[in-house]
């Protein structure tokens, strides 16, 4: 697992950003001009997928289509597959708060590619992070899998709208977060091992040293927004059919039952729910 390192990143022009909500889940932002501060780094973060133990079984996908839904230990949310190689995935969050009950527990969310049957993952999102078992911090981070995850120096506060993207260009992928807090983070990185063979939107319980962290309570959360390109143009999460549609991923505990899960896909095909347990 990456652990953190402090940096200092160039970041771009500030902006504020108001959050829309729109029918059926999906999110947009209004620019216009403002600022924000910086966070403290926590310890880990985001690792690839790693499946549960349970087998997976069909289930009803959006708009009549057929997924699947599977079990992993530290993911909850959708997946889907390309037919040739993603070019670019976006997404947008509510940035939950959590519950602290005397545990420290971890929560992350965020958008990217690969990851799923893959050992890199090109990623950005946020996290939540009961400190001590009692005092909840937010954050933002990027991360290059299995490069060490980096901090986003921007403040994060429950009730915050983030709009994210990953997109690539041949072996660059540019990596890109607006807050409504007021803020805008963009860096381009390479990779020449990325398969760019998933994208993702996911809710995770992050990974240490020690293994998978236990899951923090965030309630509910939303996606919204949540597109991909295989090599085309940008389509909805429900539109992709390469192993027979979205496959949705339930995260369970080492005993199988089931912590955090996605609801279906809103109408829209673009966005929907995880739900802690």
């Amino acid at each position: 697992m990456a652990g953190w390192r402090r940096i200092s990143l160039g970041l771009a022009s500030a902006l504020a950003v108001v959050p829309v909500v729109t029918a059926g889940g999906a999110m947009a932002l209004v620019e216009s001009g403002g600022s924000a501060a910086a966070v403290p780094p926590a310890t880990v973060l985001a690792a690839p997928m790693i499946p549960g133990g349970a087998l997976p079984k069909v289930v009803a996908g959006a708009g009549g289509r057929v997924g699947y839904e599977k079990s992993s230990t530290n993911w909850s949310g959708y997946v889907v597959k390309a037919t040739s190689a993603f070019t670019a995935v976006k997404g947008a969050w509510v940035q939950p708060s959590v519950t602290c009950s005397g545990t420290d527990t971890m929560a992350g969310f965020w958008v990217g590619i690969d990851g799923y049957g893959t050992t890199t993952v090109e990623q950005l999102g946020t996290a939540a992070e009961c400190l001590n078992g009692t005092t909840p911090t937010y954050y933002a981070w990027w991360e290059m899998y299995p490069g060490p995850a980096e901090l986003i120096p921007q403040s994060v506060t429950p009730g915050d709208t983030l709009n994210a993207r990953v997109v690539r260009t041949g072996t660059n992928y540019r990596l890109v977060m607006v807050s409504s807090a007021g803020w805008k983070f963009a860096t381009t990185k390479s990779s020449s091992s990325a398969a760019n063979s998933s994208a993702e939107w996911i809710a995770e319980a992050p990974s240490t040293s020690s293994g998978v962290s236990p899951l923090a309570d965030f309630g509910k959360m939303h996606f919204g927004g949540g597109e991909a390109a295989d090599g085309g143009s940008y389509a909805p999460i429900s539109t992709f059919t390469a192993d027979s549609g979205p496959i949705e991923v339930v995260m369970t505990n080492s005993s199988g039952w089931v912590i955090s899960q996605p609801t279906a896909l809103f109408p829209s095909g673009k966005g929907f729910a995880v739900k802690y347990k």
